[in-house]
């Protein structure tokens, strides 16, 4: 019988998965991946819509710093870093894409790498490779419980939706936090998840990838300032469910239990 809820079961799992679930099948792919999104992201770093984004980001002041793609010089707050490195990846849609539709990388390699740089002592590869694939494993679990997702969605653009949610989800494992503080950050990340795909033929479209893996950076163990929720609340552990549901048609069965 199941006795987990949907973002409880996905707590759990993010917290416990380790790299030994890491096949060198796996490894290879990912390396490919995180590659290509390197290259994509650094030629980005020389798009009108990424310049804009960067004077932006740099009205922001933190003590923590990390490094802007392409531009040596510069290093900005953690989250802005994230911001600018994602609309980087995706400004000119050259970025890696699966079916159902979404663009799965560019939300999470910048998080991640912008997270790291912040970190006491520096991720393993591995560490790395390992949360990478877990903010690419959410992305597709949620993409696969909605039946709606194999066609490209009337309404959202599908890395602002599950984007954000598997930026959350790496996040969450590089920084090693357990399994309620997982339920938090995953929470947090849903409260932020949506931009319509009308935007799809403007500059704005970027954005949506660089504010995936930028809100997918807040949810450190209480969440940005201490903001967090509770746990044992009835509905608290079903945010990712309300977050499918926001899709028109998903599968209310126990495959969207992990």
């Amino acid at each position: 019988m199941l006795c987990k809820g949907i973002t409880e079961s996905f707590g759990a799992a993010i917290h416990a998965l380790n790299t030994t679930k890491l096949t060198d099948g796996v490894i290879s792919r990912s390396k490919r991946m995180m590659l290509d999104t390197l290259g994509v992201g650094l030629i980005g770093s020389r798009t009108a819509v990424f310049n804009k984004a960067l004077m932006y980001s740099q009205s922001f002041k933190s003590d923590e710093r990390s490094s802007v793609w392409g531009k040596s010089q510069i290093t900005l707050p953690p989250p802005y870093a994230a911001f600018v490195n994602g609309i980087a990846v995706h400004s000119m849609d050259f970025d890696d894409t699966w079916h159902p539709a979404t663009h799965p990388s560019g939300a999470v390699l910048p998080a991640l790498l912008a997270l790291a740089e912040t970190l006491p002592s520096r991720p393993s590869g591995l560490d790395l490779l390992l949360a990478f694939n877990v903010g690419i494993e959410v992305q597709g679990r949620l993409l696969r419980f909605s039946r709606e997702a194999f066609n490209i969605p009337e309404r959202f653009h599908p890395p602002s939706v599950v984007g954000v949610m598997g930026s959350a989800a790496a996040s969450a494992k590089l920084l090693a936090l357990s399994p309620a503080e997982c339920i938090h950050a995953l929470a947090i990340a849903a409260s932020s998840a949506g931009a319509p795909l009308a935007n799809a033929t403007t500059q704005t479209k970027p954005l949506h990838i660089g504010n995936a893996a930028r809100r997918g950076t807040g949810g450190r163990p209480a969440g940005p300032d201490g903001t967090g929720g509770e746990p044992s609340h009835p509905g608290y552990t079903q945010w990712v469910w309300g977050l499918l549901q926001r899709l028109q048609s998903f599968s209310n069965d126990s495959s969207c239990f992990w």
